[in-house]
């Protein structure tokens, strides 16, 4: 396992309480305490919290808190001196925790991977496996600025129970095995096999059928139809056309920020999946951008991208 960067507490720190303020087992509350001991040890790194916070699962918690803490450590090492966001944005129905950061000085004009940019203490697959323990799932990749970003969706209530994401993930993710307590009762060997097939079949729908309905949800929150595209109007109010517009979904949407033509000086702009409209190939998005400025649509683009 890599040693984790410099003021950036290690998983094993955090389980015993070495965090100076974090929770003994770490948690949204002590993710404060990461970003204050990166920037203590002279990281440009910025924290910001979107939405009405809300109560979170033990398991969520500590995994956000996890997931944070990993991505900070790797952001440290693959880029150093590079500036680093940490976001919490409270949606209606999911947490999402987002790390993100530019390209190290260093490696300027070299293209930083996925493969490469996170390689820790438990690497992109063991930051999914604990998303999905808690009923999440877990996005990474290089940004259009060969930075790197890494975002969590982690429901508020947690799809396994708090002990058994507690001990199962700790057991997978931080290489230490479960203290087995001794049996009171001998059961029989077959009837234990049983209910942990049918027990793995139930999580495993309860999953699909979570993440499926996630995903259609979030796709529509980020796709606009192409009638509704036509209607609107250059020079419209901003909060007219924000009613008009879906909600949006920054963790579909995100790669489309930096594609298209230029952003007009001053404006700030939102990005949609355009549905509907003709011409596009198998490997290409049809993308719909619209910009503000001055409380008012300025400009409304539609391009094509590559997939």
């Amino acid at each position: 396992t890599a040693p984790a960067a410099a003021g950036v507490p290690t998983a094993g720190s955090a389980a015993t309480g070495a965090g100076a303020g974090a929770p003994a087992r770490g948690g949204v509350d002590g993710i404060e305490g990461l970003v204050e001991s990166s920037r203590a040890a002279g990281a440009g790194i910025d924290l910001t919290v979107e939405g009405e916070r809300r109560p979170l699962a033990a398991a969520v918690d500590h995994a956000a808190y996890r997931i944070v803490q990993e991505a900070l450590t790797n952001a440290h090492k693959h880029a150093p001196g590079a500036p680093i966001g940490v976001a919490l944005r409270y949606e209606p129905d999911a947490l999402v925790v987002e790390v993100t950061n530019a390209r190290a000085p260093e490696l300027v004009g070299a293209r930083v991977g996925v493969g490469a940019a996170v390689s820790g203490g438990q690497g992109l697959t063991g930051l999914r496996e604990r998303a999905r323990l808690v009923g999440g799932m877990v996005h990474a990749g290089p940004t259009p600025e060969q930075g790197f970003r890494l975002a969590a969706v982690l429901p508020y209530e947690g799809e396994e129970q708090d002990a058994a994401a507690d001990g199962a993930e700790d057991w997978m993710l931080d290489g230490l095995p479960p203290v087995e307590e001794p049996e009171r009762k001998r059961r029989s060997p077959a009837m234990g096999c049983a209910l942990g097939v049918v027990a793995i079949a139930v999580t495993v729908l309860g999953l699909a059928v979570w993440g499926v309905v996630a995903f259609v949800k979030g796709t529509n929150d980020a796709t606009v139809q192409q009638p509704m595209y036509d209607q609107i109007r250059v020079g419209t109010a901003e909060s007219e056309v924000l009613q008009t517009l879906p909600r949006g979904n920054d963790f579909i949407t995100d790669t489309y920020k930096g594609t298209g033509p230029e952003i007009p000086e001053g404006a700030h702009c939102r990005w949609f999946a355009l549905n509907g409209a003709p011409g596009a190939g198998w490997n290409e998005e049809h993308v719909a951008r619209f910009c503000f400025r001055d409380g008012a649509l300025v400009e409304k683009q539609e391009y094509v991208i590559s997939g």
